[in-house]
């Protein structure tokens, strides 16, 4: 009977040792996701104050040169737009599960692509006005 008392104990600890180890695991994914989140946060910050420096100097050109005006203040409002985006998606950042941060990060890289592809375009407008 002692046996089966030490079996059942044995068990019982290795029980324990293995829960202890899946509650390690997971604070360990859980630090990474946060570290990850936190990484995010600041580059989509980063990005929209990149926007909002864009959209202020081709408002300032669209003043300076009235011609070309209205294509300058078309990019300006499609780069504030994509900010109010980024914005949200910032917002919604602290809410963001472990589960869910591999799609809410696929998300942010899209976002951040279509970003960099408006800024260039923004730019090669900018540098075609005052050039022409």
């Amino acid at each position: 009977m002692k046996q089966w008392k030490y079996f059942a104990e044995l068990i019982f600890i290795l029980f324990l040792i293995s829960l202890i180890g899946f509650f390690c695991q997971s604070d360990q994914k859980k630090i990474v996701f946060e570290k990850e989140r936190i990484m995010y946060q600041e580059k989509i910050q980063s990005a929209v104050d990149r926007l909002d420096m864009k959209v202020a100097e081709l408002r300032a050109i669209a003043e300076e040169q009235p011609e070309d005006n209205q294509q300058l203040l078309t990019v300006a409002t499609e780069l504030e737009l994509l900010g109010e985006r980024l914005n949200q998606k910032l917002g919604e950042l602290n809410n963001v599960s472990v589960g869910d941060w591999e799609e809410t990060r696929s998300e942010i890289d899209q976002m951040m692509i279509e970003m960099e592809e408006r800024l260039r375009q923004a730019e090669q407008l900018r540098q075609q006005i005052r050039s022409g």
